[in-house]
């Protein structure tokens, strides 16, 4: 039914790097709460998400999980969206796809800390806070909406020649301690 919570889902990792890997969408949704996903690989499967949170309270924790596509993606790798509420951290994952951040309540929160992907494209589409910080590279940064705080990130290597697109009219974006390089 989608209402679950204070849930810990652990695989174990060598090296740092998750062994267990999940095939398929992973989705919260409904009521649920407090879901903690630690040293996992979330792989989509046919060009469908690896991680979808859709309308759930929040208070998701994501620590040491690799999300990765197999075969070809034709869409984003993480989704979230449809009224998700309070916060959502993924911290040391590792993001080999697109992210959509779509809908959220106003003052809710993403955070990426310690991300570790250099293909990972980040799209900001509602009025939320978002926060990237701690990491080694990502590819292109997107800002529609809500507030952006990007700090202490080793490199962006670009979409296009483009690393950061901010469009959000009357909305913040923070940069501080980044390193940038066009594609």
């Amino acid at each position: 039914d989608g209402d679950r919570q204070n849930i810990l889902i652990q695989g174990y990792s060598t090296n740092g790097a998750p062994i267990v890997i999940i095939d398929g969408t992973f989705t919260i949704t409904g009521d649920s709460a407090r879901i903690r996903v630690k040293d996992l690989g979330l792989r989509g499967q046919d060009g469908n998400p690896a991680l979808v949170i859709s309308g759930s309270i929040g208070l998701h924790y994501f620590d040491n999980v690799d999300f990765s596509q197999a075969g070809e993606s034709n869409g984003p790798l993480v989704v979230i969206t449809d009224r998700a509420q309070r916060w959502v951290t993924f911290t040391n994952c590792g993001i080999d796809g697109d992210v959509d951040i779509e809908d959220m309540i106003e003052g809710g929160t993403v955070c990426f800390n310690g991300h570790n992907s250099g293909d990972t494209c980040i799209y900001i589409n509602t009025n939320a806070h978002v926060y990237v910080k701690n990491g080694i590279q990502a590819k292109y940064i997107e800002h529609n909406a809500g507030t952006v705080d990007i700090r202490h990130m080793g490199l962006f290597t670009g979409l296009n020649g483009v690393a950061l697109k901010s469009t959000a009219v009357a909305n913040r974006c923070y940069v501080s301690f980044c390193d940038f390089e066009s594609a």
